[in-house]
């Protein structure tokens, strides 16, 4: 369980004065020790004692994968898309939980940019100056955010007695809309113009291989090494005209191919022909991402320019493909400067001045269980409860905020409850349950999953009367990346408990999304 403190007012940001944005990717992380702008998302394991323990992360995960040592060992990756509901995937099986996964890979990454920033700044500072700033899907569900914040927490990133603010959580398309807003004055947007973020991750297009049935005998790690190459060098500058030569790493593999120049290998490259790699490699895909940007358009009415982000944002293909597309309805169609790293920048610059985005839009809609006025003929008979003060009606649901409704930064909605003694054993005890729902507001909450709880203590005692009331104040704060909540009573204030109970154990089994 997690609790949420709420202190709004008592979060000093000059306390900490280095910023740190991770941007967590399901492919690729920010960078560790190489020329590329990202490291592998991917974990690799030893079994130590009969417990399996992290021993690299990221690129030398891969080193040590490829090397003669790398059968003892375990690599796990693509483990992020399981936090997304929206989503079915293959059933996860592997020697550690995912929530486990995540803290491992967040602890390795913090430890080596801890590292190199106080490696930079000096011993004036220490990490008790750092404030993060995570990122996560603009979909991802409540709990799904609660096992990040966790994770971060158990990689010692922050730990529980932090106050909350310390680790933002920052949506990834708002942080590459910040990213790219910095760039609006070069392509001349306007105050209330509005901009697309097209966020292609580096993972989306693979090259498929020519190899045949020479790979099978090619040495462990070669065909992963020209995938590599091919993602870095040659995917983001193949415009689908030129064609596109591809180099080889040293082995006497390539050698024993019979006719090496069939399938385009000439002095230490492959040539892939830029036909090829069109009509194989990158329009499928690409037809995809245009459809998506189609769909919202059609959504949005007016947009002024598109901006292509992420590892795949960089490639010039898509960008001429979506100016072929969407020119004639689009003014600006570009991508800004270094876009693979457009997420993890904007990240920086909400973690610098939180008070850039103004309002969000809420996802879903939230509310509390309480008990209303029994309407006959509309409310359930087995609903209905006899009360001092009447026929009530149970399972109820109190709206605070509607799904697509616009909510200010820490906007606060206030709802006043009153609990009324029964007899003369009520203490007045009561549970307030929140609950959220992907729609309009339901009438009942039977049916939902309970998101958090704030338990109240009994105010009435033995002097209060039959039928003494007394005023609760629940209030919701919105428009953050993470809902907060908090109740009063007879001035007292009480905050809420998550209550995700499968969050340490977020393995779903789940069926093949095609």
């Amino acid at each position: 369980m997690s609790q949420i403190d709420l202190h709004p007012d008592n979060f000093e940001p000059d306390d900490f004065p280095i910023v740190v944005a991770i941007d967590f990717g399901t492919t690729f992380s920010p960078k560790q020790n190489i020329q590329y702008a990202k490291t592998p998302t991917l974990n690799l394991y030893k079994e130590v004692n009969g417990e399996y323990k992290m021993m690299e992360w990221g690129w030398k995960s891969k080193l040590v994968m490829e090397s003669p040592s790398g059968s003892d060992h375990t690599q796990i990756s693509q483990y992020k898309p399981y936090l997304d509901e929206n989503i079915t995937l293959t059933p996860w099986k592997n020697v550690v939980s995912i929530p486990d996964a995540i803290s491992d890979y967040l602890r390795g990454l913090h430890e080596y940019a801890a590292e190199k920033i106080l490696q930079e700044f000096g011993p004036s500072y220490s990490r008790k100056c750092f404030r993060y700033c995570l990122t996560v899907p603009a979909m991802w569900s409540d709990k799904a955010k609660d096992v990040m914040r966790r994770a971060a927490i158990r990689a010692n990133i922050i730990s529980e007695s932090d106050h909350p603010e310390r680790l933002m959580l920052v949506s990834e398309p708002e942080a590459a809309a910040l990213y790219c807003e910095r760039a609006c004055k070069q392509y001349d947007l306007q105050d209330d113009d509005r901009f697309m973020i097209c966020d292609a991750g580096g993972g989306t297009v693979d090259l498929i291989v020519k190899f045949g049935k020479n790979a099978a005998k090619f040495p462990k790690g070669i065909i992963l090494q020209l995938i590599e190459t091919f993602t870095y060098q040659i995917k983001p500058h193949f415009d689908g005209v030129e064609d596109q030569y591809l180099p080889l790493p040293r082995s006497d593999c390539f050698d024993d191919i019979e006719d090496p120049g069939a399938i385009g290998i000439d002095g230490g490259y492959m040539r892939l022909k830029a036909c090829e790699l069109k009509d194989t490699v990158f329009e499928p895909v690409v037809v995809k991402v245009l459809r998506l940007i189609q769909e919202q358009i059609d959504a949005a009415k007016e947009c002024s320019a598109i901006f292509m982000v992420g590892g795949f944002g960089a490639s010039n293909y898509l960008l001429e493909r979506a100016k072929q597309e969407f020119s004639g309805v689009v003014k600006t169609i570009a991508s800004p400067y270094k876009p693979e790293i457009a997420v993890v920048c904007g990240a920086v610059y909400v973690g610098m001045n939180p008070k850039m985005v103004t309002a969000r839009v809420s996802r879903r809609c939230y509310g509390i269980c309480f008990m209303d006025v029994f309407q006959e003929g509309v409310d359930p008979i087995g609903f209905k409860v006899h009360r001092i003060e009447g026929e009530y009606c149970t399972h109820r649901f109190s709206v605070f905020v509607k799904k697509d409704q616009k909510v200010q930064v820490n906007e606060c909605v206030t709802r006043f409850y009153v609990v009324t003694k029964q007899d003369s054993y009520d203490t007045g005890a009561c549970t307030l349950r929140i609950y959220s729902v992907n729609g309009q507001p339901p009438r009942y909450t039977t049916g939902l999953i309970e998101l958090a709880e704030i338990s109240l203590p009994g105010p009435f005692d033995s002097s209060h009367p039959l039928a003494h009331e007394i005023s609760v104040k629940m209030q919701m704060y919105f428009g953050l990346n993470e809902i907060k909540a908090v109740a009063f009573i007879q001035g007292k204030e009480y905050s809420t408990t998550l209550r995700f109970t499968d969050g340490d154990t977020y393995n779903r089994p789940q069926v093949q999304y095609l």
